[in-house]
């Protein structure tokens, strides 16, 4: 448990502070969008965009490592990775995924996430977040709810703490924000693993419009 509060913790230099995985670029589209609307719109980015298509491919790096099979992890990370078709969107997950596995190889000392780390240098993985998280969440022996729950809960944390540099959130709305997702992320990880054939999917439109515009928007604050 302390590893995982540790991997998760904000503090962990992966370098997301620097992406709002295309809250800007929306922001840019809506200004007038009041607390509750982005709590909506977090809930949707969850649900329609990363459950089934991070956290599904997450859980199958989990299980894949625990089995010993790190062929099987950088499959589901090119898999991952040709499924975010902005590139701005593949750049923040690879970027700080192969900061975080960087960081965590220092933490948790096992061979089966080194040699992950060997193979996304060597470009057989991309390194997404999503499924680095879940490899250094099995290496250190957390089972899959748990580390689904701990990865959901730090994306939810990372996309708001975004929204409150953005200036559209103070803290009392980003607290009241987090915690009215923890159904949402409790029930889609339950959902994920009852449903042992899910398909991948991500749906997203609007964000992934707003992702590909961020880049050429003049003035920002994020990389993505």
């Amino acid at each position: 448990m302390y590893a995982l509060l540790q991997i998760t913790d904000s503090l962990f230099p992966s370098g997301a502070f620097a992406h709002s995985y295309g809250l800007e670029g929306l922001l840019q589209r809506h200004e007038r969008l009041d607390a509750t609307a982005w709590r909506t719109i977090l809930d949707e980015i969850w649900t329609m965009h990363l459950l089934r298509a991070d956290g599904l491919l997450g859980l199958r790096a989990h299980r894949a490592l625990v089995a010993g099979d790190v062929d099987r992890v950088c499959d589901a990370d090119r898999r991952l990775y040709a499924m975010k078709l902005p590139r701005e969107l593949r750049d923040a997950s690879i970027s700080t995924g192969r900061a975080f596995l960087a960081e965590a190889c220092g933490v948790v000392l096992d061979p089966r996430l080194r040699e992950l780390h060997g193979r996304v240098e060597a470009g057989v993985g991309p390194g997404n977040h999503a499924v680095v998280f879940e490899a250094a969440a099995a290496a250190i022996g957390v089972d899959e709810r748990e580390s689904l729950i701990a990865w959901g809960y730090q994306t939810v944390a990372q996309m708001t703490a975004a929204l409150m540099r953005l200036g559209v959130l103070g803290h009392r709305a980003a607290t009241s924000i987090i915690g009215s997702l923890r159904d949402t992320v409790e029930d889609g990880v339950r959902s994920l693993l009852d449903d042992g054939a899910a398909e991948m999917t991500s749906f997203a439109p609007l964000l992934e419009i707003a992702s590909m515009r961020h880049e050429r928007q003049y003035s920002r604050l994020f990389r993505s």
